[in-house]
Order: C-alpha cells, then sequence, then structure tokens
C-alpha cells in the first residue's frame, strides 16, 4: 500500500499487472550508471501495488540506437504498461524505439515522463499521440501509480494530477498539476529487478590507485539555486531530501545484499544543508567502514562546508563534483550562479588542500562570451593546477540551452522566434564575438575529429611503455612519463594558441604544435618502442572507457 497514493480495491484483476520501464539509448556511448529516477518509480509502484504488479527495469541506456535484440528482449517480457523516462538530448532516438515498441505491443499502454515531457507539455504529447497514452509532468511516482490502477480496471480515462493523456477521441486532456512527492514517500531505488549489460560501476580512488566497486542514487531532489541555464530549475517542486535513517537502511541493506566499497551520490546539489552532510558522512563512516562517497555542490555550498573538509575526507569523503562553470565574474553573472572567481579558486583550493578530487562542471563556450572572457577560461585552469585532470570533455563543453530554462527564453526573444522544443540548439550561430566563434569552430571541430583521438592514443601508449619499462630501463621509463604529461596538455595548449591566432587562418598555421605533430607523434612512437604495439589496443578503448567513468561528452 502506498504511504501517499491509496490503491484501487480491484480484487477481481487476477494475474499481476506487468510493467515495465525502459531506458533507451542516450547516444553517447556506454554507460555504467542505471537510470536512477526509473528506479525510484519503480520501487515506489511497489511499495504501493505490491502483488497486483509484476515490475521490470530494462536499462538499455547504454546500447546502440539499431539494437534489434534489445527491443525483441522487451517485447518477449509483455509488458502491458511501458513507461519511458525521457532526456531532451534523446528525443529522436525514443521517438524511433517507441515506434517500434508500439508494433512489437499494440495493446499495451505507454507513458512517457522524466524531463523532458515535463518541460516541454504543451507540445510533447499533441506531436506524438500515435506513440504514447499519457505523459507524467514532475515526480511520476503518484500519477504512474493511478494510471496503473486505471489500466487494471479497464479504464484509459487517466484522470489524475500531474498527467496529460490521449482522449478517446484523439484530443488532449491535462490535468492539473500534481504536488511533489513528500521525502519520507520516496521509495528504496535498489529493490528494482533491472537488465542491463553495462560494465560494472567502479570509482577510481587516486588516493590508493584502485578502483571500488560502486553504487549510485539520488538522495534529494531539485536544487534551491537559479542557474539560469540549469532545466532542473524548470522543474517542478522545492529541494528536499530522504530522510537520512531511510537513506542509511537503503544503502546497508543493498550492501548486505551486494557489498560495495563507494557510493556515487548523484543528487543535482548533495552539500545544500551542511548539518546533514555532517551526519550522513558520520552515520556512513560508523555503519558501512571503509566504504567511500562522492558527491555535487555548488561552489558557495561547499564553502559552507570548507572547515569540515578534512573530516569529510577522512571519513571517506574522494571526490566533489563542482559546477564552476565560468572563470569570469561577467559570465558567472549571465549564468546566474552566484558565485565569483574568487571563491571559484578558493573552492578548487580547499579540494585540492584535502586531497579530494575535483569533477569539473564547466561551461567552456557560451555564445555572450568575449575572447578575453574565453582566455580567462584557459588560464583559470592553468592557474588552479587542473590541467592534468584525466577527462578532457569540460574542454569542449558548450552551452547547451535546455527547455524551460531562462537562457533558452533569452535567446529565443533575440532572435524573436521559438527554438523547436524537441531540439537542443545548435550554439555556434548564436556567438556574438566573430574570434569566439572561430576558436569554437576550430577546437570543437577539426581539431577534436582530427587530433584528439591520436593524442589520447600517443599519451596512453606513453603511459604504458613507462610502466613496461620502469624496471629495466628506468631513464627512458621516466622520459616517457614526462612525454605522456606533455601529450595531456595538448588540447589545452591548442585551445590557448587558437585564442591568439589570426581569425580564419587554418588550424596547423594557427597552431604551431599541430604543424609538427606528425614528426612529434614518431619520435615518441619511437622511444616507446616495442612496448607501443602492445599498448595500442588498450589505448584504442580509452576514450569509451574515460566516458563511462567520468560521463564526457
Amino acid at each position: 500500500m502506498s504511504r501517499n497514493s491509496p490503491r484501487s480495491s480491484t480484487p477481481e484483476r487476477g494475474q499481476p499487472l506487468r510493467v515495465a520501464m525502459v531506458a533507451c539509448p542516450y547516444g553517447d556511448g556506454p554507460e555504467r550508471v542505471p537510470p536512477l529516477g526509473a528506479m525510484s518509480v519503480l520501487a515506489y509502484v511497489q511499495d504501493a501495488l505490491g502483488p497486483w504488479v509484476q515490475t521490470h527495469l530494462f536499462d538499455f541506456s547504454g546500447y546502440p540506437r539499431s539494437s534489434q535484440a534489445a527491443l525483441a528482449r522487451i517485447a518477449a517480457w509483455q509488458p502491458q504498461v511501458v513507461g519511458v523516462p525521457i532526456y531532451s538530448s534523446q528525443v529522436a532516438i525514443v521517438d524511433d524505439w517507441v515506434a517500434q515498441l508500439r508494433a512489437r505491443l499494440p495493446a499495451a499502454v505507454f507513458v512517457a515522463g522524466g524531463p523532458h515531457p515535463t518541460l516541454t507539455t504543451e507540445t510533447f504529447l499533441r506531436r506524438r499521440t500515435h506513440l504514447f497514452d499519457a505523459i507524467v509532468r514532475g515526480d511520476g511516482e503518484r500519477p504512474f501509480v493511478a494510471i496503473l490502477d486505471r489500466v487494471a480496471a479497464g479504464c484509459r480515462r487517466f484522470e489524475v494530477p500531474g498527467v496529460s493523456y490521449v482522449a478517446a477521441d484523439g484530443g488532449i486532456v491535462e490535468m492539473p498539476d500534481g504536488e511533489q512527492l513528500a521525502p519520507d514517500a520516496m521509495a528504496d531505488p535498489f529493490s528494482v529487478p533491472i537488465t542491463h549489460a553495462n560494465a560494472p560501476l567502479v570509482f577510481t580512488d587516486r588516493r590508493t590507485g584502485r578502483q571500488r566497486s560502486a553504487v549510485a542514487l539520488v538522495s534529494s531532489r531539485s536544487c534551491p539555486l537559479k542557474c539560469s541555464f540549469c532545466a532542473i530549475i524548470a522543474m517542478p517542486g522545492k529541494w528536499r531530501s530522504v530522510p537520512d535513517d531511510t537513506l542509511l537502511a537503503w544503502l546497508c541493506a543493498e550492501h548486505a545484499r551486494a557489498p560495495f566499497e563507494h557510493i556515487y551520490f548523484m543528487d543535482a546539489n548533495f552539500f545544500v544543508v551542511p548539518r546533514r552532510v555532517r551526519g550522513l558522512s558520520s552515520a556512513i563512516a560508523e555503519r558501512l567502514p571503509g566504504v567511500t562517497w562522492s558527491a555535487s555542490s555548488t561552489v558557495g555550498m561547499l564553502l559552507k562546508l570548507e572547515a569540515d573538509l578534512p573530516l569529510l575526507a577522512r571519513q571517506g569523503l574522494r571526490m566533489v563534483e563542482m559546477g564552476i562553470e565560468a572563470a569570469s565574474d561577467d559570465q558567472l553573472a549571465f549564468l546566474n550562479k552566484r558565485s565569483s572567481v574568487a571563491t571559484n579558486r578558493q573552492a578548487v583550493r580547499a579540494l585540492q588542500r584535502n586531497g579530494i578530487d575535483i569533477g569539473i562542471d564547466f561551461i567552456m563556450f557560451n555564445p555572450d562570451q568575449t575572447l578575453a572572457d574565453l582566455e580567462a577560461n584557459v588560464a583559470f585552469f592553468r592557474d588552479c593546477d587542473l590541467t592534468l585532470h584525466e577527462d578532457f570533455g569540460h574542454l569542449f563543453n558548450g552551452l547547451t540551452l535546455y527547455p524551460g530554462t531562462p537562457l533558452r527564453r533569452t535567446y529565443e526573444q533575440r532572435l524573436g522566434a521559438s527554438f523547436d522544443p524537441d531540439r537542443l540548439p545548435v550554439v555556434d550561430p548564436l556567438f556574438r564575438d566573430p574570434q569566439v566563434q572561430a576558436v569554437y569552430r576550430a577546437f570543437t571541430g577539426p581539431f577534436r575529429r582530427r587530433y584528439m583521438r591520436r593524442v589520447e592514443r600517443l599519451r596512453d601508449a606513453a603511459r604504458a611503455a613507462a610502466r613496461r619499462l620502469a624496471d629495466t630501463d628506468s631513464g627512458r621509463a621516466q622520459r616517457l612519463r614526462l612525454e605522456a604529461i606533455r601529450i595531456h596538455h595538448v588540447p589545452l595548449k591548442v585551445l590557448q594558441q587558437l585564442c591568439r591566432a589570426e581569425a580564419g587562418a587554418p588550424l596547423e598555421s594557427a597552431v604551431p604544435l599541430l604543424a609538427g605533430w606528425n614528426a612529434y607523434e614518431r619520435r615518441v612512437r619511437a622511444l616507446c618502442g616495442a612496448a607501443t604495439a602492445e599498448a595500442e589496443p588498450a589505448a584504442a578503448q580509452r576514450p569509451a572507457a574515460a566516458r563511462l567513468e567520468a560521463g564526457a561528452e
């Protein structure tokens, strides 16, 4: 029985209702983190309806878009209701998959939910009456349970708060918004049966140099801040968190069932309430000794706990993904970050001082920046000793205009037209400064396409050769380690040189470093010697592995 949503009394329904949640491919390669929102909704369904439902989560988020085997597996389970969480970046893929599933499961009820349908309510279902029977807006738990009640009773009129549905005459009925789910009503996401072929979730602990088996979950919803580019602020509901005792019970039960060594807290902003962070950190250290954890934070929220960082690190905090976003005060104001370059530096130094890794959330390119702003972004990484960050994704990251965000509306007003609600706008035409636009085009286009894979492979080959030669040729191994560091700096150096180059110059002319790249690459590979041939297969897999662990690109 649900804590917030009463179950309809239908003892005559017989066999349990088969309810599938399908995470469609994201379209950007392999995936390790399971679909946490779908897990939460299905866990709530299980709590609410118990034996009246049979649930299963098909996590194909990391599969190829063309995977017929995945579609066949879903259809073979014969679900009567199919829920589909949707992000704005995967709309076209979802449309394709749901069309094929509809053909295989013509009697099933299809329900969309998640960020994109919530943020594009006016158009999403109207464009897809042939694909979906209903959409759930905002928190999906209670509306989805109410839809299941009606399906089990043979009713297709989903007159439920927080739902829009297709009526019998083909029209769309939009019900009033639902209430946000109370924190004490949230259900244990680890209780959901999942089908997937993801690689095991791990965390690389740089303190010990080993990988830790990991779990991921969301312990709070929303964010109290109002960054102008962030889709989270456009979603309904205020920030709230799962009660500490409930959260710890979930984690302890999962640890007893399948032991893990690290917790990824995937909240939008875990550090909102300092007292909660201190309490959870102490409780994890006490009840799950040896388990480490990581979380995300904005700069200001992290600095409220600056004095606590030494203790948090001793208790197990290993990494903070931090929303730095920009390195000039004008850019930060434009993004409504409520931080400054000085506080950004302070937060970075505080984490570094305590040996806590930094996950970098950064918008390297935004259409309103000047060339001086872009150069400040590049200098920030150098001045804050962030140049050896393993992932390169932040260097190429441009502003994404998500539906419902203030910045998307700003650019629509400037253009005097609306963007297609089902597409993320291409940022290139929006640049105000032609010099910044030229740098953006050269760096994210020909440089990334022609050189990045070569840079990563050469760096990894040098690293592998250095390890192999460490005991037999220490001098050569040391030189290779230095070359690997030099190679790792190449993307940032290229960006720096592009900022100083004459606009419109060919890439190799604008960047002297690249003009001699072929010869340099041959020299490094010669230095690697026989180790190179053995190192390259692993190196070729490196970009995908980076995406798996760090969520790059």
